[in-house]
């Protein structure tokens, strides 16, 4: 499985993403969603985790890419950038014994897709 969250960052001299004394960097900011959609897929907690250094600015990640294996093991990855474009993507064509976990993340999406479109319905807004 792998997963990936892009944005493009404008303001990179006094964005908040970028201060070290407020926690910043891409891991921190959008690298949490999706390791939280690996774990939450694969319904485990990674036991091994592999993240070299990524690319940085002011000491501060701003690409990171990183190996999760789990106790079923399953191996999943995922990467997290500030250099866009905004891209956020879910691969659930891992190995063939996952079809259970391949079903379950092309339900969710397909269940995603679905509340996004009763959402517009409702408020003639695209809704994330």
């Amino acid at each position: 499985m792998r997963a990936r969250f892009h944005l493009t960052l404008e303001n990179w001299d006094d964005d908040i993403r970028l201060d070290s004394n407020l926690g910043g960097g891409v891991l921190n900011d959008i690298g949490c969603y999706p390791v939280n959609v690996l774990n939450y897929l694969i319904e485990e907690s990674p036991i091994n985790i592999q993240a070299p250094r990524g690319k940085s600015t002011k000491e501060i990640d701003t690409h990171i890419a990183v190996q999760l294996s789990y106790p079923s093991g399953i191996l999943a990855q995922f990467d997290a950038s500030f250099y866009g474009p905004m891209t956020q993507t879910i691969d659930c064509t891992n190995a063939p014994t996952n079809r259970d976990h391949r079903t379950q993340c092309s339900s969710i999406l397909i269940e995603r897709k679905r509340l996004n479109a009763q959402c517009y319905r409702r408020t003639k807004q695209i809704c994330t």
